[in-house]
């Protein structure tokens, strides 16, 4: 951990990694650190990972609330549709009597897609190229739940 002040107030913020908590933090450059930006550092953890081509919180309307992308990925039109795979994941765990959705995966044939309900508005959603990397995703997602959903209910 590495401690940073705001010589405004004073106020003594950790960095965890990247992302940093605590009421009037900043940056190394002296921008102040919004909710927003903790979230966008999150998800920029996840596409640190090189088969990650989109790391997003998604409304569970399909509209977009934060991304971290590869330049070629249609990052709208993923999260609606990725949307609409969790409703269908929740409806089914519903009609078979097994609750609510934890975690939903998808497996292709050069990929895979992960969506994690954060809170009852939103999602991550995960699209990653090589599937040897599922495990590892899954522990990221583990590792930075709370912090997501922190990050998420500030906004």
């Amino acid at each position: 951990m590495r401690p940073i002040v705001d010589r405004n107030s004073f106020t003594r913020c950790c960095i965890i990694g990247a992302l940093e908590v605590g009421a009037n933090c900043v940056a190394d450059d002296g921008e102040p650190i919004t909710m927003s930006s903790k979230l966008r550092a999150l998800l920029s953890r996840f596409r640190a990972v090189e088969s990650v081509e989109l790391a997003a919180v998604v409304a569970t309307d399909g509209l977009l609330i934060e991304s971290a992308a590869q330049p070629n990925v249609d990052v709208d039109a993923i999260c609606a549709v990725a949307s609409n795979g969790l409703a269908m994941a929740e409806a089914l765990g519903r009609e078979i009597a097994k609750g609510g959705t934890l975690q939903t995966m998808l497996e292709y044939e050069s990929g895979v897609v992960l969506m994690e309900p954060i809170s009852s508005d939103a999602m991550l959603l995960l699209m990653g190229n090589l599937r040897d990397d599922l495990g590892y995703l899954r522990f990221l997602v583990a590792k930075h739940r709370a912090d997501l959903d922190e990050a998420l209910s500030a906004i």
